[in-house]
């Protein structure tokens, strides 16, 4: 399913912050002067996957993508920029797989509302995209 962003842009210092219906919250994105800048000047599409690794440990983190994954729960930022939010899980728990790349299976959820992301930011620096996500919601 795709979903229609239902975008609202406001500036709190050098960051703005845009407001993106994906499924039934609200993602609150979270962009810096940098990440503003080098969104300006991509001239290919970037992706950004906010992924939630359950094994015997959790992990989260946001990985920077040409296309995405899945079309599951995309949610587009702008006409080159898109951002999706997905769930994987190990077959079997090493704990030696968190720092590698571990075979991983997308984790059905039940209820996707409840365990969505409610927000993201982004970063460029030195050449590279930092990103993070929480679930509760950003104090103003």
């Amino acid at each position: 399913m795709h979903y229609q962003p239902d975008l609202e842009d406001t500036h709190v210092d050098t960051n703005a912050i845009r407001q993106i219906k994906m499924g039934e919250r609200l993602l609150q994105v979270v962009l810096t002067k940098r990440a503003q800048s080098a969104l300006e000047r991509v001239n290919q599409p970037v992706h950004f996957e906010m992924e939630l690794y359950f094994s015997c440990l959790i992990r989260k983190r946001v990985n920077v993508l040409s296309t995405p994954r899945k079309e599951h729960s995309l949610v587009n930022l702008n006409s080159r920029v898109s951002i999706s939010f997905r769930p994987v899980m190990t077959r079997r728990c090493r704990v030696s797989d968190i720092v590698d790349e571990p075979d991983v299976i997308d984790f059905p959820l039940q209820h996707d509302s409840r365990i969505a992301p409610r927000w993201l930011s982004l970063d460029y620096s030195r050449g590279t995209w930092r990103g993070d996500f929480g679930f509760t919601p950003l104090a103003h």
